[in-house]
């Protein structure tokens, strides 16, 4: 019986010494959550101000050939009503068409635009914001962090320590020039 009570002690023991084992690669460790204001963050981004900046001035350059095309637009217009009663019925009509297909012309120009300016947008945008994830994502590796959440005005956090809080770490981070 000795031998028995031996090798169920040791079993056991044995056992025992399994489940300690799995239950220490299994247990929670303590995880690293921090969260940013992802407004701030994206808002002081050096990349965005950068591309806003870009943005900008393409935008301006649409708007000056867009008031281009007004003014010649207007002045076609003007001219036409100066010289109106002078015109006779063709070649006012004529006039009339030619004002009509430059409105046209026009018209279809602004649409252009704004669908063009959308789309610029929204890809200037996106690649910001494919920069700043990756940069999220090496921050937390660098600082061993497991879980970066986002705020945003709306408050999709109830609450959170400020201790918690990264945002001026991060955009220090994501300012710094590029090794």
């Amino acid at each position: 019986m000795n031998a028995t009570k031996l090798s169920l002690t040791f079993s056991l023991l044995a056992f025992t010494g399994v489940l300690t084992l799995l239950f220490l690669h299994l247990a929670p460790t303590k995880k690293q959550i921090a969260y940013v204001d992802t407004s701030r963050l994206v808002a002081n981004y050096q990349g965005m101000i950068t591309a806003k900046k870009a943005y900008q001035k393409k935008a301006a350059a649409w708007s000056a050939n867009l008031d281009t095309l007004k003014l010649e637009v207007a002045q076609l217009v003007q001219a036409f009503r100066n010289e109106e009663k002078s015109l006779g019925r063709k070649e006012k009509a004529l006039r009339q068409a030619l004002i009509q297909s430059k409105q046209d012309q026009l018209a279809q120009y602004q649409e252009a635009i704004q669908a063009k300016a959308q789309q610029e947008d929204a890809r200037m945008t996106q690649e910001v914001i494919a920069e700043i994830n990756t940069y999220i994502q090496r921050y937390a590796e660098q600082k061993g962090v497991d879980l970066i959440l986002g705020t945003t005005p709306n408050g999709n956090i109830a609450y959170a320590k400020e201790a918690l809080n990264v945002t001026d770490e991060l955009l220090t981070f994501l300012n710094q020039p590029a090794p």
